[in-house]
């Protein structure tokens, strides 16, 4: 699920979205919608977005209803589930996602801060996700109400039930769970690390054993698999068939579903549902609990024969042979996985991606280019990766030194020794054709939504504009201002993350802090230093002031990643409450161009393509701390 859809309804900020579409479509259309929330349910009806939890009925009860009527196949089961789509016998459940059983109840957060450096929209995380103290200050009072949602009356009780963090600092999100797994730092562990930013894989390799209760990423979450198992065989509850609704993926027969990039809508009788073409494909998995241990521990016979990526696919049957000898197998005729490779250990999982990947082993990236070729119709494509095919990158190689990765199709850049990785080489040069509905680079999209909304070319648009509160929150005697409030990559931190170690809070301000004009500043009578809070309908923040003739006028940075839990007091526009973090005064917006799926390249890619969290174009009031009063929160 791409997150920024599925906290924009789990966190209810459909409710106080500020966005009408009506001020935001070409002059030469008319909207579909007013609400962008109706684009989303729109998005998951069409397929062109994942939505979980998916219907309002669990899926063993939709097969045992199928199946009464009469269904007995998978296809006929998928026909009876669009067709009570269809005559609004199922739902959607983004269509109500306020009602109490589609709320989320479980969430495990690994390694990331949610509560706090990522949470778009932070003071609605707390309100709506968590049921806990919060400081919105204005709450349902979007513009326009959705058509495609149901409204219910917002209770701020909170959904989750149960959270859990995997982390090794106890940042917002730890202070927040209900539990917290004790995570291994990066010195602790065996992993791997590579990215598409430079062209080299590395390992981290544990310098000094996990401290107390401490475990791997991959032993936590082995652990986890173990004791659901277990559970599972107690409790009688093991084997579960799902229905999974897969978007219309990029690089498979769904991305030319939905042809011309017209939008036809199958609930308002414009066409006929038909799973993968109209709405999303409907997968079924038969899922047994009671074997998740069994089965994480080893390396299943799905990848056996063949492996691939963007819709290639490639033979790795003799390297998969070799992780036999090379990890071992699972000894234990009880389980599923007896006999298989074992990736029971971090190191041996990694070796199995090192072994079965074109990026690390040169006779699959050779075998890789082939497929390319046969897919395009082109030759001598697997000399970018020849002159490699013998070199088969281990753990232990890079253990010595970095290694540098072979090409191979699963990047778009080529890259070898002599060279930098650079996008798109295989298709400037090798003639590849561009993932695209042209396979060309395209200036101009014709897809329907983006005509609407004037972008079918490249253009300017300026920011959005909107009032930062509607109430009346002033203080007499207190100047105040509005500015935009921007939110970009800290300078005093590590990564972008970390800021609250003694080496970082002893480079700059030691605590959270804001950037304004020494212009804007001076109208509001704030000098370097002093504590300001800044607020609008979302949130509010307490920091103290950088002033700087660096910052434009009218403009205010709060660069993200502070943290709320270090010197940061109470707030007067919200009296009992601290000020929170960069995060509450920002708001989730979603953009309906971004939710097009079915056409090409505009094809949902999990982590690549969807809505991003457009929360920077915010607008917040600033003014001089009244009083500072370190709560007891």
């Amino acid at each position: 699920q791409n997150g920024t859809s599925w906290f924009y309804f789990a966190t209810e900020q459909y409710r106080s979205d500020c966005i009408d579409l009506a001020d935001r479509v070409s002059k030469l259309a008319k909207p579909r919608y007013r609400h962008p929330g109706d684009y989303n349910v729109l998005a998951a009806r069409l397929g062109w977005l994942p939505s979980y939890p998916t219907f309002n009925k669990g899926s063993q009860d939709l097969i045992n209803d199928a199946r009464a009527a009469g269904a007995g196949t998978e296809a006929e089961i998928n026909q009876y589930v669009a067709q009570a789509l269809k005559n609004k016998e199922l739902q959607f459940c983004v269509e109500d996602p306020a009602a109490k059983e589609n709320h989320p109840r479980n969430l495990f957060v690994w390694r990331a801060n949610l509560i706090g450096s990522s949470s778009k929209g932070h003071e609605y995380f707390l309100k709506h996700l968590l049921g806990t103290k919060n400081a919105v200050l204005e709450d349902d009072d979007a513009p326009t109400r959705p058509e495609e949602i149901k409204w219910r009356e917002a209770d701020g009780a909170g959904k989750l039930d149960l959270l859990i963090d995997i982390d090794f600092r106890m940042a917002s999100t730890g202070l927040y769970s209900d539990i917290v797994f004790p995570a291994a730092t990066w010195y602790e562990k065996e992993d791997l690390s590579s990215t598409d930013m430079h062209p080299y894989v590395h390992v981290f390799q544990a310098a000094v054993d996990c401290a107390w209760e401490t475990k791997s990423d991959w032993d936590t979450f082995r652990t986890l698999a173990e004791t659901v198992s277990r559970v599972a065989k107690e409790s009688g509850f093991t084997e579960y068939e799902d229905i999974v609704a897969l978007p219309l993926g990029h690089d498979s027969p769904g991305e030319v579903a939905q042809p011309e990039g017209k939008v036809l809508d199958w609930s308002k009788g414009e066409c006929e549902p038909i799973p993968g073409k109209t709405m999303p494909n409907l997968v079924h998995v038969k899922r047994d609990y009671s074997q998740i241990f069994e089965k994480f521990i080893a390396l299943g016979p799905n990848i056996e024969n063949k492996m691939g990526a963007h819709g290639l696919a490639w033979d790795v049957s003799d390297e998969y042979q070799t992780l036999y000898a090379q990890n071992g197998t699972i000894d234990n005729p009880e389980f599923i996985s007896h006999g298989r490779p074992s990736i029971y250990e971090c190191k041996e999982a990694c070796n199995a991606v090192l072994t079965l990947s074109s990026c690390t082993n040169g006779k699959l990236a050779v075998r890789s280019w082939k497929a390319m070729e046969e897919k395009t119709g082109l030759s001598g494509l697997e000399k970018n990766a020849k002159g490699r095919e013998q070199e088969k990158i281990t753990f232990d190689d890079m253990v010595r030194q970095p290694r540098f990765i072979i090409s191979s199709v699963t990047s778009t850049g080529k890259n070898d020794k002599n060279r930098r990785y650079s996008p798109f080489t295989t298709s400037t040069e090798d003639k590849v054709p561009f993932r695209t509905v042209t396979g060309r680079q395209s200036f101009y999209c014709d897809h329907e939504m983006m005509r609407d909304y004037g972008e079918a070319m490249a253009l300017y648009k300026p920011v959005l504009s909107y009032k930062p509160v509607q109430g009346d929150y002033k203080q007499e005697g207190i100047p105040e201002i509005t500015l935009k409030y921007l939110t970009p990559h800290n300078k005093w931190s590590t990564h972008s993350m970390y800021f609250d170690s003694q080496q970082m809070l002893t480079l700059f301000r030691g605590g959270q802090t804001i950037w304004l004009n020494e212009d804007d500043a001076a109208e509001i009578g704030v000098k370097d230093n002093d504590w300001v809070e800044a607020f609008n309908k979302n949130g509010v923040v307490a920091a103290r002031a950088v002033v700087s003739p660096r910052i434009p006028r009218g403009i205010s940075y709060m660069h993200h990643s502070q943290d709320r839990h270090i010197n940061v007091p109470g707030t007067q526009v919200k009296k009992d409450r601290r000020g929170g973090t960069h995060n509450a005064p920002t708001h989730i917006h979603m953009k309906p161009t971004h939710m097009i799926g079915g056409y090409g390249q505009l094809s949902y890619g999990f982590n690549y393509y969807g809505p991003t969290g457009n929360q920077r174009d915010m607008t917040i009031v600033a003014r001089k701390l009244k009083e500072v009063d370190w709560l007891e929160d």
